[in-house]
């Protein structure tokens, strides 16, 4: 309830202690507390001996008088602790006073005020600090208090905010039908997430164009593309209601291709296909050389190599041996020699006995032989994957010699 104060209140009490008062005799010459509205506020102040307190309450008739306490000063500086018979009468606290100064003037630094009216003929040298405000009402005689002030009206205020409303609808983004963000038109022809000229948006920005009777575009970014600028870039692609498609694209119309780069079908389908071409190309260049299956000697590689001996250092059966070749078959049976080839990283050395692998393993130091110029020397890497079975090779027995992955010199 408000506040409420009345002339000459004053009661006594025999209360003690810091808490609600219960309010007995009214004194002579006063009247109660009972003349203010059941409920209400009020400031009050006690004397007890010596000592007295200032403060606010709250008055209930219950059929006894009582009267709460709430500090604002005291003699003390706290809530009196009462002791024996006190003294209850309605003051005006000085802090809570509205004064008129010497000057003339009314001061209210700390307090917000509400009027019902203002009357006055005018205004002057207005100064005023507030977060809002709002004038409302008819021009005086000395003319109207906004211009006095020299701040809008409520009118005023109404108009530009219809206009900056108007402005950001045109502008930037919209609302449609109060629920979604909708990308507005700017100039009636381009639709802009910002002011044509310029500017930046921030925050989510959902794109929910509803799908239509026919295929449509719910968006466009534009770019620079093959030197031409203002060119669609990237874009969505939404189907038509009718269409069998479930899913919508987004299409991009950029040439580059890069690590991070968006790549339509139509480019990786250009850098898969020339991979692949380059790969086939490789590969056609390959080449398998062997002899015919078992028809080939082992021999000590002291002499030089008829074409159907394959030799080595010594006998042992080892990817630490070095092997020499004179001449194999290619893949149409033709007869090669083996120095007009060269091994590749991919290159295998095979060595097989019937159906029995005896040696596999890679190729290094592929060299021209110093017994006989047209036989290669060479060593296994003895790297993985190398197999070796354990043994020595049988000069009486025949073998068939494989060697993978070569290019022609």
């Amino acid at each position: 309830m408000a506040l409420s104060i009345k002339d000459r209140i004053y009661q006594e009490t025999s209360t003690e202690g810091t808490g609600t008062l219960t309010l007995t005799n009214v004194k002579e010459g006063y009247q109660g507390f009972v003349a203010l509205p059941n409920g209400s506020d009020t400031y009050y102040c006690i004397t007890n001996d010596d000592n007295w307190e200032v403060g606010q309450g709250q008055y209930i008739n219950t059929g006894v008088d009582t009267l709460a306490r709430t500090f604002i000063s005291s003699s003390t500086g706290a809530l009196l602790d009462l002791k024996g018979a006190s003294s209850v009468f309605c003051t005006y606290p000085a802090e809570k006073g509205v004064i008129l100064n010497l000057d003339g003037n009314i001061q209210l630094p700390k307090v917000n005020a509400r009027l019902k009216n203002i009357t006055g003929d005018q205004v002057t040298s207005p100064v005023v600090v507030t977060e809002a405000v709002v004038v409302d009402g008819t021009a005086g005689s000395a003319g109207d208090l906004a211009s006095l002030l020299d701040v809008y009206t409520k009118d005023e205020i109404k108009d530009i905010e219809e206009a900056q409303n108007k402005e950001i609808a045109e502008t930037y983004l919209s609302k449609k039908d109060g629920a979604e963000t909708y990308l507005s038109k700017s100039d009636g022809a381009e639709t802009y997430l910002s002011k044509k000229d310029g500017g930046t948006i921030t925050g989510n920005v959902i794109i929910n164009r509803p799908r239509r009777d026919v295929n449509q575009n719910s968006f466009e970014i534009k770019g620079r593309v093959d030197g031409v600028d203002n060119t669609v870039l990237l874009k969505d692609y939404q189907y038509a209601i009718d269409s069998e498609e479930v899913t919508d694209a987004i299409q991009y119309f950029g040439g580059q291709i890069g690590e991070r780069s968006i790549m339509n079908k139509g480019q990786i389908r250009d850098l898969v296909d020339g991979e692949i071409d380059e790969a086939v190309k490789e590969f056609k260049e390959r080449h398998t050389l062997s002899n015919n299956t078992n028809t080939m000697k082992h021999v000590n590689a002291t002499k030089a190599l008829s074409s159907l001996e394959f030799g080595t250092s010594n006998a042992t059966i080892s990817a630490g041996n070095s092997y020499y070749l004179n001449q194999l078959y290619d893949n149409e049976n033709n007869p090669v020699s083996v120095k007009d080839y060269k091994p590749t990283s991919n290159s295998m050395f095979e060595i097989w006995l019937g159906d029995k692998l005896q040696l596999r393993t890679t190729v290094k130091f592929w060299q021209e032989s110093t017994v006989n110029a047209n036989q290669r020397k060479f060593n296994p890497s003895g790297n993985a994957p190398s197999i070796a079975v354990s043994g020595s090779f049988d000069d009486s027995a025949r073998y068939t010699v494989i060697l993978t992955n070569v290019e022609k010199v």
